[in-house]
């Protein structure tokens, strides 16, 4: 199945052989490696799968030398899957700079512009995060109001219906005058 290109085959070859049993990766180069398969077939999990196995407690245990070269990493992996349109990409790009984590440099521009690129390609998550930097923190870019907040709010809230807490920006908005030619959905 690996030599086909099976994504979930090349994963499981991965875990098996270069992650120890608590989660940990134990050869991160060979395990990088790995996904060069589905690389190969054009797969876009294969730039991020081996990322969501970054926390804290791995960034920790990374030599000096790795953690200098992680955000790199990281940016061109996820630039390549947001290429080929994954959503999930510029999300977590927008992620690490706006809170300066694995080695990123704190940057709410960049975050926001990584946001907004991935709310091109729907993504709730980012649609959200963009309401989140408007709204909440303040911390968007100058000349994004309050209208263009709520704005995004709702576009999170229509892309993954059911989330409470997109339903409750929404509803805030609508109850402070903003969204009302989306009544009859919020209603």
């Amino acid at each position: 199945a690996v030599k086909w290109g099976d994504m979930r085959s090349i994963y499981e070859e991965a875990m098996c052989a270069y992650v120890d049993d608590e989660g940990n990766i134990i050869n991160r180069q060979e395990f990088i490696k790995k996904f060069d398969t589905g690389r190969e077939f054009g797969l876009t999990e294969s730039y991020l799968l081996y990322l969501f196995l970054l926390d804290d407690d791995t960034y920790k245990a990374l030599s000096d030398q790795e953690k200098a070269t992680l955000p790199d990493e990281l940016k061109d992996e996820l630039q390549l899957a947001w290429l080929q349109g994954d959503n999930l990409a510029p999300y977590m790009l927008g992620l690490y700079h706006e809170n300066g984590i694995y080695g990123f440099t704190q940057d709410t521009y960049e975050a926001f512009m990584w946001y907004s690129r991935g709310a091109i390609l729907r993504s709730p998550q980012c649609y959200d995060a963009l309401a989140r930097m408007i709204l909440d923190n303040h911390s968007a870019p100058d000349g994004y109001d309050e209208a263009y907040g709520y704005e995004c709010a709702y576009k999170a809230l229509i892309l993954d219906d059911g989330n409470p807490e997109y339903i409750k920006r929404a509803y805030l908005g609508y109850q402070k005058g903003f969204l009302t030619h989306h009544a009859a959905m919020i209603e």
